[in-house]
């Protein structure tokens, strides 16, 4: 006799959880919403790069724009970004020197301390300071800017005038950072190596121009080369996540503003690691 109750003969058979199909589905929705926006980014940049090329080959008025527009983007880059980043460069130089000959000095001497300043804090750390402070101090306003100009109607203002908004504000919020950055980069490693001269005359009295002898012999082009690109591609994928997400900002309510900034400002973050590190790897 079959029984289905508590105590009946035969257990009712398991049926399975919801939970799993529950997982499932989420995830499922979550990556297919995460390859939807990575093409609408896709399209959406190719859009810029095509509108604004076509139009910079055949009109030299707004061609001399642009080019006024992208300098300004330089100087704003550098005016918000080299205060902290060289602030923050000096003292992690100095940092360095004094961890390094209070704590370390068992491991080597001078020599040895320049040579994990050049591997691990040129090539290593400081792309990654250097994106952060500029992702903080220079794209988070520009986001906000952006946001603004499309709630307040000054888009439709370009479009009514004939100008692609695309060419007067992405496209030099897209050249200025790339071409502001690698120098932002190799000041902050300057900023770097005076901290840690400083510190190492503090500590050790070590001659300056030996110093810089050393710094020298371990200081390679190619390892210069790498840093170049590196710092290309992750202020390009900093400029463009940021871009993106002001961009697609279509409400005339600012209340939901701090979360285009948030979004925008987390997966320029991801992403820019990402890159940083896939770089670095290649050049390993």
């Amino acid at each position: 006799m079959r029984s289905d109750g508590p105590g009946g003969l035969l257990a009712k058979e398991d049926e399975g959880s919801p939970i799993l199909p529950s997982v499932w589905g989420r995830s499922g929705r979550f990556f297919i919403r995460a390859l939807r926006r990575r093409l609408n980014q896709t399209a959406w940049i190719g859009r810029v790069l095509i509108l604004a090329l076509g139009d910079l080959r055949g009109n030299a008025n707004r061609r001399r724009l642009i080019f006024n527009l992208v300098l300004q983007q330089v100087a704003r880059c550098f005016r918000t970004t080299l205060p902290p980043v060289a602030f923050i460069g000096f003292f992690t130089g100095l940092l360095w020197a004094v961890i390094w000959f209070d704590l370390l000095w068992n491991i080597g001497g001078v020599e040895s301390f320049l040579t994990i300043l050049v591997t691990v804090q040129f090539q290593e750390i400081t792309p990654f300071i250097t994106f952060m402070v500029a992702l903080a101090s220079y794209m988070g306003p520009l986001i906000l800017e952006i946001i603004l100009m499309r709630s307040t109607g000054q888009f439709d203002t370009f479009i009514t005038m004939g100008i692609p908004p695309a060419h007067i504000v992405a496209w030099p919020r897209v050249l200025g950072p790339v071409l502001a950055f690698p120098p932002l980069l190799f000041v902050t490693n300057f900023c770097v190596v005076t901290g840690a001269l400083f510190g190492t005359w503090l500590t050790v009295d070590f001659p300056i121009t030996d110093f810089f002898y050393e710094l020298y012999v371990r200081i390679k082009v190619f390892k210069l080369f790498k840093l170049l690109v590196q710092s290309g591609l992750m202020a390009f994928t900093m400029c463009f996540f940021c871009l993106y997400s002001a961009w697609r900002y279509d409400s005339r309510d600012l209340s939901q503003a701090p979360m285009a900034l948030r979004g925008g400002i987390i997966e320029a973050s991801v992403f820019g690691g990402l890159v940083g590190v896939m770089v670095t790897v290649f050049y390993a």
